[in-house]
């Protein structure tokens, strides 16, 4: 009685979903029909399994409805509740196949939005809780020579993951108003991985934007030459300036309309870097202190002078800041950041070299940090470090210029992924 008292809503309530929905396969019952129908019965039973948390008894009951009544009338309740029953229950693998299942048989049934909704949510986090085993190149010939079969020979060899330029120094390499566009690869890219659940990230180097600096020649950085003593003008843009950061968050909204899956950001300034008008005032202004590089030359004891610390610290501090407004702006993407092996095994020439402050950075929150090592000693030397630096091993993620992808990934031992920067020779 106590079993009956319970079910009898969920009958009730199934048949009028059935009848709004039109998630049936065939033309519903009359509700007294519904009630003296053995698979009504059976698929309410899997429900009440559902609604009570008992995943796995659910599964079995709408298998076995599945398979022993292939014309119910209930049949498509069924799938949706088997698919939803898979998720709930942690199979996600299974859930995708049944979701996918559902979609193909009951397009236009009432849940078919929610599951699509459902599938693609399962898919991205599929994608992006897998160890990252990535590809930085590009075949021979470009997109082009990027095809499915291109694509699942990289599976077969653990890949999941591409890494794409979007920009080189003369525009961008997707569709935007904002930026030249020398080529416009990266949605058949995108489309392509994603087909087969794999990852793409853009790679992007605001340094070598070149073209930003010759458009706008009020944002072109100023470089120190300590041969001649002179400040020249260079063609990268000025990282320290506010206005290229802005500039390269509306870019990259743009890129995230192909629906790549996160950015590797790679910036680095070196000493004789970052030298513009509007940096020197900016310091100026924080600090009450005029600088220039004659100041900042080591004395004759061979030490720097306190102000040159005071320029080094507030340049990473400042990158640092531009950095973290960008990564916040676009929390919907994932986001790594490309750091230089000093940052990690020599943090005082890490500041010095590249402006880069591992510690600064971590406190950003990124998904990743991506260390580039040349050899595999280095990438060796540098672990007893980085495991004190970033305990969490899913962030760490190694950069080498593997022989193969294969070798590349056999190091994946101490890290949480690697990313091989082979040659398309090199590949499948």
């Amino acid at each position: 009685m106590r079993r009956t008292s319970v079910v009898t809503p969920l009958i009730t309530s199934l048949f009028v979903l059935c009848v709004i929905f039109h998630g049936c396969a065939t033309k519903p019952q009359k509700p007294q029909e519904l009630f003296n129908n053995p698979t009504v019965d059976q698929v309410s039973e899997g429900i009440l399994f559902f609604q009570n948390g008992e995943y796995h008894r659910a599964i079995e009951v709408f298998k076995d409805v599945i398979a022993r009544r292939p014309g119910s009338s209930l049949l498509s309740e069924s799938q949706w509740m088997l698919a939803r029953s898979y998720e709930a229950a942690g199979m996600w693998k299974e859930a995708v196949t049944e979701y996918t299942f559902y979609l193909q048989n009951y397009p236009r049934s009432g849940h078919a939005p929610e599951a699509r909704a459902r599938l693609e949510a399962l898919r991205r986090e599929a994608r992006s809780s897998t160890r990252i085993v990535g590809l930085r190149s590009l075949p021979t010939g470009g997109p082009g020579g990027l095809s499915p079969g291109r694509i699942e020979a990289y599976r077969r060899r653990g890949i999941n993951t591409l890494v794409v330029p979007l920009h080189d120094a003369r525009g961008v390499l997707f569709k935007t108003d904002r930026a030249p566009t020398t080529s416009d690869h990266l949605d058949r890219i995108v489309q392509l991985a994603h087909a087969s659940d794999m990852m793409v990230f853009g790679e992007v180097s605001p340094g070598e934007m070149t073209w930003i600096s010759l458009a706008h020649p009020e944002l072109a950085d100023l470089v120190y030459r300590p041969g001649v003593k002179k400040l020249v003008r260079s063609k990268r843009p000025d990282l320290f300036n506010g206005g290229v950061w802005r500039d390269l968050s509306e870019l990259l909204r743009d890129a995230l309309r192909s629906g790549v899956d996160g950015f590797l950001l790679k910036v680095s300034v070196g000493p004789n870097e970052g030298w513009s008008a509007s940096t020197e005032s900016d310091f100026e202004r924080a600090f009450g202190q005029r600088i220039t590089p004659a100041v900042l030359s080591r004395g004759k004891s061979g030490e720097y002078p306190s102000i040159f610390w005071h320029w080094i610290g507030w340049r990473a501090r400042r990158l640092t800041q531009w950095v973290g407004e960008t990564k916040a702006a676009l929390t919907e993407a994932k986001w790594g950041v490309v750091l230089t092996e000093d940052a990690v095994s020599s943090p005082r020439d890490g500041l010095v070299d590249s402006a880069q402050d591992l510690v600064a950075l971590r406190g950003l929150g990124f998904d990743y940090y991506v260390i580039s090592a040349a050899r595999p000693a280095d990438a060796k030397m540098l672990e007893p470090r980085i495991e004190i630096l970033l305990p969490e091993v899913h962030q760490r993620i190694l950069s080498v210029p593997s022989p193969t992808i294969d070798s590349a990934a056999s190091r994946l031992a101490a890290w949480g992924g690697v990313i091989a920067n082979v040659s398309p020779a090199n590949t499948p």
